[in-house]
């Protein structure tokens, strides 16, 4: 066999191989966008697109949390300077695929919906009656106007490390999405009781 020949049977396999462990064991990418575009189709928003960018400063920041305390301490900036969102996760392990571990996190976040009461008027702020610390990942993955998703991962002390930064961030006050997506969302089988079921005003 030639250099010509080897060296593209080489690369090919290479190719290959990359393509093969993507398909395999897929990427942080698509755990995290299949979990929230699940979720937000069922509710009739917008899909989230990866941004590169977004991606870059939430691995960064991963980085810093790793490298010190090895904690969740959100960022002081992100919503403040960069009209970022921001959601953390920690699992007590290092040992979880990036797949794993964007399915994961999106799955936890999203559960707060437990917690979620909808407002009778759909024009009150979206933690009218509902205690927002307690419901806050969730709610600015199902935020109406939200468009971009990036997202990063690092391990420390045997635990691993998961941030999230959106584009327009979520959270602020006024209402997380209208009537319409409510009702899509019942439809499609969730339970969020309405405000006027018990709770009490945050």
């Amino acid at each position: 066999m030639d250099l010509f020949c080897t060296s593209f049977f080489v690369t090919k396999f290479l190719v290959t191989a990359f393509f093969f462990s993507e398909l395999v064991f897929g990427s942080l990418e698509s755990g995290v966008l299949a979990v929230h575009n699940e979720h937000r189709s069922n509710a009739g928003l917008g899909t989230l697109t990866w941004d590169a960018n977004l991606a870059a400063e939430a691995q960064s920041y991963t980085d810093t949390l790793t490298s010190g305390s090895c904690s969740l301490v959100h960022s002081t900036s992100s919503d403040t300077t960069m009209n970022q969102g921001e959601n953390l996760f920690m699992v007590g392990a290092d040992t979880y695929s990036d797949l794993d571990l964007g399915n994961m996190s999106s799955r936890a976040w999203y559960s707060e919906i437990a917690l979620y009461k909808f407002p009778d008027d759909p024009s009150q702020v979206w933690d009218f009656c509902v205690d927002w610390t307690q419901v806050g990942h969730f709610s600015q993955m199902m935020w109406f106007n939200t468009a971009l998703i990036g997202c990063g991962s690092g391990t420390c002390n045997g635990n691993t490390i998961v941030t999230c930064h959106y584009v327009p961030r979520g959270n602020y006050p006024t209402p997380m999405f209208g009537l319409t997506n409510y009702n899509q969302l019942i439809a499609s089988g969730e339970v969020m009781p309405r405000c006027s079921s018990g709770a009490t005003t945050g």
